[in-house]
């Protein structure tokens, strides 16, 4: 996470320096896309990171699984008017850091052995390796069971949950976009192909 930049200054050098001798010319530098202030307590409940952006139009309210809260504004805009907006969805906030608090807690980088965890549709599920099983992956219950030849190791369970999760997201995402053609307002259209893709 970006933490907030901390502003040194130099207290240190020859007064009579600076007063005898000029000081030189410089030219501003640009002025900086995005700004993070320090963090500060809100109702005495959370703290939130300020990141302000010449770019900006609008606030925004993050909050993350590590119980960061991010609020993004308009460089212009005055602290008075950040702070009303951020009381006024203090209730949300303090709900979302409760839900995540309540969260099991999952690693940021999952592996591929046999007992650990992987999440699907939000939910955690532990890994099972079973060479008898049917070769591929299955969901029971709260496990995911992979079977046969691609049980024999981490890269080839990787391989096999990797297909797994692109099937059940092709069944899950099609059914959405089902849906959504049977609204009359797009049935003068095509229905568009999915495409299931690995995105950074």
């Amino acid at each position: 996470m970006i933490k907030p930049l901390q502003l040194a200054l130099d207290l240190f050098g020859h007064l009579t320096e600076q007063v005898l001798r000029p000081a030189p010319r410089t030219v501003a530098p640009p002025p900086l896309r995005e700004v993070a202030a320090a963090p500060e307590t809100v109702h005495a409940r959370f703290v939130y990171e300020l990141r302000q952006s010449a770019k900006r139009r609008s606030l925004s309210i993050e909050v993350h699984p590590d119980l960061s809260v991010v609020v993004r504004a308009p460089l212009r805009m005055s602290k008075r008017e950040i702070e009303d907006f951020i009381a006024e969805r203090a209730r949300w906030i303090d709900a979302q850091l409760e839900h995540f608090r309540q969260a099991p807690r999952m690693p940021l980088l999952p592996s591929f052995v046999d007992g650990a965890h992987h999440c699907y549709l939000g939910l955690p599920h532990r890994l099972q390796f079973d060479a008898q099983a049917r070769h591929g992956v299955e969901r029971r219950d709260d496990r995911l069971v992979i079977g046969g030849r691609a049980a024999r190791d981490a890269l080839t369970a990787r391989h096999a949950l990797d297909r797994w999760y692109r099937a059940r997201a092709a069944e899950e995402f099609a059914a959405i976009l089902a849906e959504c053609y049977l609204h009359p307002r797009f049935q003068r259209y095509p229905c568009p192909t999915l495409n299931i893709r690995a995105m950074r």
